[in-house]
Order: structure tokens, then C-alpha cells, then sequence
């Protein structure tokens, strides 16, 4: 079982003012992605190469928000709050999770592109471990949908994505028991952090 990193979110109150700041800063303006009804949430997404940044919102239209999005609808200002992991097999990520009694909640999600594709995933969350939005989701992509980073606009590329937390030899082994690769772990005030490179030169979030 192995795990790498699929894309990063970036939570913001409002879609529109933070798409026309994204441009602003990057040069790249991120595409309007779609809702996520069952959240209460809307995207918009900019490529990173391999991976892809999703600006998520509150979506004013949507109802009421819930899990992440209730979160997202409570920032002070916009933040990385979390990151998806690719899998490969939802179930296999399911099994170690549990056989570690840790909680886990296994959601099927989609959502309609601005052109009217239909997006098709499964997610898995991993809950009880004490690390809160620092362990991904786990997200396994449907056969036939294409990969966000191959169809967004191309915004730069991932330099570096790290962890920080004060207990971060057991988050490391954490990410090694569920199959995460790829992501550094440092000791410091939990927090998740990024370094991109950009039209504009390079940003950190």
C-alpha cells in the first residue's frame, strides 16, 4: 500500500475576490472547478504539475456547509488547511486504518465541471489519531475521470510540501503505517506548508 500526495487545499471565505488575488500574485488565474453538494463547498484550481492546488469555498448557494467546509466558513483569512493523498485502493486504506482502531468515515463524492463533466472520487477520512487536517484524506479517483492537474491551468510547480508538529516522529510513523510517501515531517508548532513556484516568482502558504 502506497500513498502520494494528490493536491493541496487552500481554504478561502470567497471564491471570487480570492481567484482575482490568486492572478494578481501568480499571473495564473485558477479555473472555476464545481460544487461539492454534499459539503456545501465550490472550487476553483490552478495545476502545480503532477499535483494541483483547489481553492475551496464556502458555496453561498449551496446550503448548509459540513465537515471541511464548516471549517473552511470559520477562517480568520485564507490558509492551507489540509491535503489529499492518491490511492490506489480506497479499501486497502480502509482496512489499515481500522486495523489500527483509528475512525474511519468513507464518503463517495463528485462534482459537475463548469463544461457539465461529471467528476466521480471516493474518499476515506481517517479520524481519533490527534492530528487533526495534518493527516490527509485519502482519495481514490474513478475510472474514466481525468486527473484536475492534467485539465487545470498550468500555475507552476510543488517545490516543497512539509508538516510541522511537536509531535512529529510519531506523525512520521503515523504517515508510514498508512502508506504516505513523500511528505516531510519536521518537529515545530503543527502546521502544513508549501512552497510553489510561480510565473511570479516563488510563494510560500
Amino acid at each position: 500500500m502506497s500513498s502520494t500526495l494528490d493536491h493541496l487545499v487552500y481554504g478561502v471565505r470567497d471564491l471570487e475576490a480570492s481567484v482575482g488575488e490568486w492572478e494578481q500574485a501568480t499571473g495564473v488565474r485558477p479555473a472555476l472547478g464545481g460544487r461539492h453538494p454534499e459539503f456545501g463547498t465550490r472550487n476553483a484550481l490552478v495545476s502545480l504539475g503532477d499535483t494541483y492546488l483547489e481553492l475551496l469555498a464556502p458555496d453561498p448557494e449551496g446550503g448548509e456547509v459540513a465537515g471541511l467546509g464548516a471549517l473552511i466558513a470559520d477562517l480568520a483569512g485564507p490558509r492551507l488547511v489540509t491535503f489529499a493523498a492518491r490511492t490506489g485502493d480506497a479499501a486497502e486504506v480502509t482496512s489499515a486504518a481500522a486495523e489500527m482502531g483509528l475512525g474511519v468515515q468513507v464518503m463517495a463524492g463528485s462534482r459537475r465541471t463548469e463544461e457539465g463533466e461529471l467528476l466521480k472520487w471516493r474518499n476515506v477520512m481517517v479520524s481519533g489519531h490527534g492530528f487533526g487536517r495534518l493527516v490527509p484524506f485519502f482519495i481514490q479517483w474513478a475510472p474514466g475521470t481525468p486527473h484536475p492537474a492534467t485539465t487545470s491551468p498550468a500555475g507552476g510547480e510543488l517545490v516543497a510540501l512539509w508538516v510541522t508538529h511537536p509531535e512529529a516522529g510519531d506523525l512520521a510513523s503515523l504517515y508510514g503505517d498508512l502508506g504516505l510517501v513523500g511528505v516531510r515531517v519536521e518537529p515545530g508548532p503543527a502546521g502544513l506548508h508549501a512552497r510553489l513556484a510561480t510565473h511570479r516568482g516563488e510563494l510560500t502558504l
